[in-house]
């Protein structure tokens, strides 16, 4: 397992991508009152209990992580059963990403949250039984 006692959060410095819109351009509405308009929202009891790290306890793959939770959170309650991406798919993700190469640990360096979101849209997350699933 590697050692990030002494590993800063947020390796690398994010820098904007002005290909992706800003969500003030595409969030013309009202801000979302959920607990407003439709009383409280719960969306946490359909998933699985053990979430998992997928990757994240033995590399720095936390913003594709991320995305595999959120996929796994969303598909508790739009699909039968939920689509947990496994390990494997997140760090190949990751590497597809960062250039991270599995067992050389110089190479993990981390992945900014526009980097793994643009991914996510452009490339998409390879999913058990099927994908990619895409932002």
């Amino acid at each position: 397992m590697t050692d990030h006692s002494m590993m800063k959060l947020g390796l690398i410095r994010s820098a904007p991508n002005m290909s992706v819109p800003a969500l003030g351009d595409v969030w013309t509405g009202a801000p979302m009152l959920a607990d407003t308009m439709l009383g409280a929202v719960e969306w946490y009891s359909r998933v699985p209990s053990d979430w998992g790290m997928m990757g994240n306890d033995e590399v720095g793959d936390c913003t594709c992580a991320a995305i595999g939770h959120v996929i796994e959170q969303w598909t508790a309650y739009t699909d039968p059963a939920p689509v947990v991406m496994t390990t494997e798919q997140v760090i190949a993700a990751y590497s597809a990403i960062s250039g991270y190469v599995p067992g050389q640990p110089l190479t993990d360096v981390g992945a900014t949250c526009i980097a793994a979101l643009t991914y996510w849209m452009r490339t998409g997350m390879d999913t058990p039984g099927g994908g990619p699933d895409t932002l």
